[in-house]
């Protein structure tokens, strides 16, 4: 009887110091990581928000001269594309094979310079680590 008494609490003991504890300590870790993360997403927003107040606004261009400059942009890159300005008030580049960092920095800077926006774009893996891209812009409705 006595002996099993002093295994049972032996057992409890157990339980305790390789169950109970070290589920406390991972809740306790995981509850510091969500207010340490919380802060990071609140410096986060806080330096989102400084930084489009710092963005020098970009006065909006007529679509035809904005993808004409688009077009100058691609051509010094060395990217080929189709361009179609079928749809009224957007202008579609088609990139049959290109560099994709070439393909996103000039995105970026369109988006940016030009003040475009871009209504969708599909960019597909290709051959030699080179993609495919359609991208349709329209004019933005802000700067």
């Amino acid at each position: 009887m006595l002996l099993t008494l002093a295994a049972i609490i032996a057992l409890i003991a157990l339980i305790i110091q390789f169950g109970l504890v070290p589920m406390l300590e991972r809740r306790e870790a995981a509850a510091l990581n969500v207010v340490q993360s919380e802060g990071s997403l609140i410096r986060l927003q806080k330096l989102k928000d400084a930084a489009a107040l710092y963005r020098p606004a970009v006065a909006p261009r007529p679509l035809p001269e904005a993808t004409a400059l688009a077009a100058q942009w691609a051509t010094e890159m060395g990217m080929t594309f189709q361009q179609d300005a079928s749809t009224p008030g957007q202008s579609r580049f088609v990139f049959a094979a290109a560099d994709s960092t070439s393909v996103f920095a000039w995105l970026e800077r369109t988006e940016n310079e030009l003040n475009l926006s871009v209504v969708s774009a599909e960019l597909t893996s290709s051959e030699r680590g080179l993609v495919q891209a359609t991208i349709v812009f329209s004019e933005s409705a802000a700067p």
